[in-house]
């Protein structure tokens, strides 16, 4: 199964009338959202780009610049459901975005995160090179592969009860949290 067919897969498990995804690159998914009827879905990227027709902040087509997550630009509780497929790895503030996203997470919001795993602790070793592949703060590559360990732990410390965690292949997963 791709990583993408499982976060479609738990989208269409979850009711929800607003969802924001973080990392949401040309808007594909955001289309494939669009399609399933759920509700009003916005896109944010780490590069602004646009995904549709228009200006302006989240849902109105435009893509916001959104280099490090620090601070979305979404009100508190604005969203049932943040997606993040294939991004996290990317930002450089892993646990400043988690806190962010649960602030524009209504309470008990979901959020499915989606990505990379290291299944082994001696994979780590590799993170210490990716910090000299990054040559500048708008290269989007890969800051950080995470194991499961650290990624619930993220969650746990930013405020989510995690409900589900599942490998896709050997090297992806899904994550599915609550907001508490």
């Amino acid at each position: 199964m791709k990583l993408n067919t499982a976060v479609e897969k738990r989208l269409d498990r979850i009711f929800f009338g607003s969802i924001l995804r973080v990392g949401c690159g040309s808007g594909g998914t955001i289309s494939m959202i669009e399609q399933g009827g759920n509700g009003r879905s916005s896109g944010i990227d780490v590069l602004a780009r646009p995904v549709r027709d228009g200006q302006g902040p989240p849902g109105s087509g435009t893509v916001p610049d959104l280099p490090n997550a620090a601070s979305l630009p979404c009100k508190r509780g604005s969203f049932d459901v943040v997606a993040c497929t294939d991004a996290f790895r990317r930002f450089r503030y892993a646990s400043e975005l988690l806190q962010e996203i649960h602030r524009v997470l209504k309470p008990f919001g979901r959020l499915v995160l989606a990505d990379k795993i290291h299944p082994f602790v001696f994979f780590r070793f590799p993170n210490m090179l990716l910090h000299f592949v990054w040559s500048g703060e708008r290269k989007p590559c890969t800051r950080k592969r995470y194991t499961k360990k650290e990624i619930i732990s993220l969650a746990v410390l930013s405020g989510f009860a995690v409900s589900d965690f599942i490998l896709v292949g050997r090297h992806d997963f899904v994550m599915t949290a609550v907001a508490l």
